[in-house]
């Protein structure tokens, strides 16, 4: 999969932005930013073998919303993406965020 069919997934439950928004762009939350973070690649004799993007995809809402974050990890888990959690609250955005870790 690459983040083009990502983009797709995401966009189809809540509206989404590689990276950001466009400054004063941002739709009302929640919505998705997500964005390649690392890799984790497998190689062998200093050669990459197979690459392995690591993505974070971020959920952005007003308050705690456990709709919206049922929303985004049926889409993933009907996609066949595995993912893992973690959440916080961005005290400068007044924002709850979670972040959710997955491979494509």
């Amino acid at each position: 999969m690459g983040l083009d069919e990502l983009y797709l997934i995401l966009n189809a439950v809540y509206p989404t932005a590689y990276w950001s928004f466009p400054e004063g762009e941002a739709p009302p939350m929640p919505y998705i930013c997500y964005f390649e973070d690392q890799s984790d690649n497998f190689g062998a004799d200093n050669v990459v073998y197979h690459h392995r993007k690591i993505i974070s995809v971020e959920l952005l809402t007003r308050t705690k919303d456990p709709n919206a974050e049922a929303a985004l990890e049926t889409a993933l888990n009907n996609a066949g993406i595995y993912w893992e959690k973690t959440s916080t609250h961005l005290d400068d955005e007044d924002a709850y965020e979670c972040i959710y870790t997955l491979e494509v």
